[in-house]
Formats: C-alpha cells, sequence, structure tokens
C-alpha cells in the first residue's frame, strides 16, 4: 500500500511537471494558480506563523527549493513571499504588542488578504479602538489694566485717605488763587471806572 501511494503521488507530480504551459491556455492557468496559492496563502500564511523571523524562514525556504531541486517552483515562490511578507511586517510585528501571537498574526494576515481582493469592504473596528479627538477652543488671555499707583487701593481693599486729602488741598489751594486773581481783575476795572467816572477838571 505504502509503495502504490509513493508511486501514485510520484506520478502526479511528474504529471505536474510535464505540463508544458507554452502555447497551452490550460496548463497556464493550472500551474497559475498554484504559484497563485503558494505565494498569496501558503507564504503569507507562513510569514504571519513565523512572526519577526519571517524572513529568515523565507530564505530557507528558497534555498530548499533550489537544494531538493524542486522542479515545480513552489518552494520558491513560497520563500519569496514569505521573505517580502516578512520584511513588509518586521516593523510592526515588533513594535505591536497585540502580535505576539501566531494567531492574532494570522488572523490579521487574513483580513489583509481579504482587503487587498476587494473581499472585505469595511474595515470594522471596535468602539474601544476609536479614538476621537476634541480640540478645545483657544481662550485668548486677556491682560489686566495696569493701574497707576496713584489709584491702586491700599491694604485690604481701603483706599489711601492721605493721598485723598493732598488731593483735596490741592485743589483748595488753585481754587483759592483764582479767586484771587479775579478779585484783584475786579479791583483794578473797579479802580479804573472810578477814574474814568471822575475826570480830573483841574486840567481844564
Amino acid at each position: 500500500m505504502k509503495d502504490k501511494k509513493k508511486t501514485k503521488s510520484k506520478s502526479l507530480l511528474e504529471k505536474y511537471n510535464e505540463r508544458q504551459t507554452k502555447g497551452n491556455v490550460e496548463n497556464t492557468l493550472i500551474k497559475g494558480a498554484v504559484d497563485a496559492v503558494a505565494s498569496s496563502v501558503i507564504g503569507t500564511g507562513l510569514g504571519a506563523i513565523a512572526g519577526d523571523k519571517a524572513p529568515f524562514a523565507g530564505l530557507g525556504l528558497i534555498l530548499a527549493g533550489h537544494y531538493f531541486g524542486d522542479e515545480t517552483g513552489v518552494l520558491r515562490i513560497a520563500g519569496a513571499s514569505t521573505l517580502a511578507f516578512g520584511i513588509a511586517k518586521a516593523k510592526e510585528y515588533q513594535n505591536n504588542p497585540n502580535l505576539g501571537t501566531a494567531q492574532k498574526r494570522i488572523s490579521e494576515a487574513k483580513d489583509d488578504f481579504l482587503t487587498a481582493f476587494h473581499l472585505k469592504w469595511k474595515n470594522e473596528k471596535k468602539p474601544t479602538e476609536q479614538k476621537v479627538v476634541v480640540e478645545e477652543p483657544i481662550q485668548k488671555k486677556t491682560e489686566s489694566p495696569i493701574i497707576p499707583s496713584s489709584e491702586t487701593p491700599g491694604i485690604n481693599g481701603e483706599l489711601d485717605f492721605e493721598e485723598l486729602t493732598s488731593f483735596e488741598l490741592k485743589n483748595e489751594e488753585l481754587a483759592n488763587a483764582f479767586n484771587e486773581e479775579n478779585s484783584n481783575e475786579n479791583q483794578q476795572e473797579d479802580i479804573s471806572s472810578e477814574f474814568d467816572d471822575n475826570p480830573d477838571l483841574s486840567l481844564i
């Protein structure tokens, strides 16, 4: 039974390798589908499982394909896809603690696959992951007017009465001086009017 299975699997592999794609649409579609699956599903899946070690796993698959003489090219294609996937995700896998397990990385790779082929139209996020940024209005700082020292209130909100009394005294002095000037002017006017009313008759 084991010999039959070996010969059967070997014959299938040989048949696959013997298929010529040049000028043959059927063989081109078959081998193209195998290459697409090996690069997209197998390569990204191995890269998600390996995590930050995916570039090294990809290089290992490429070397293994050449060493074992893989005529199908599946190992080399999967290795190249794993290498590219690991390089693209290296920074994210190293800095994102949410992708610390292989299961989470595979889940994210599945979402990326569906989004890349437009099979997942909306990128749904949990409400907890959505951050709402509220911009606060900028308030202008109002500068308090500078009050001269003569107008500032005294201690405990009481006015300085000494300055007020000195101000009143100055006003009184100015008023008295003004009154004196007016009285002097009035006296001079009265004297001049007396001279005008009583002319000097001795000169006649």
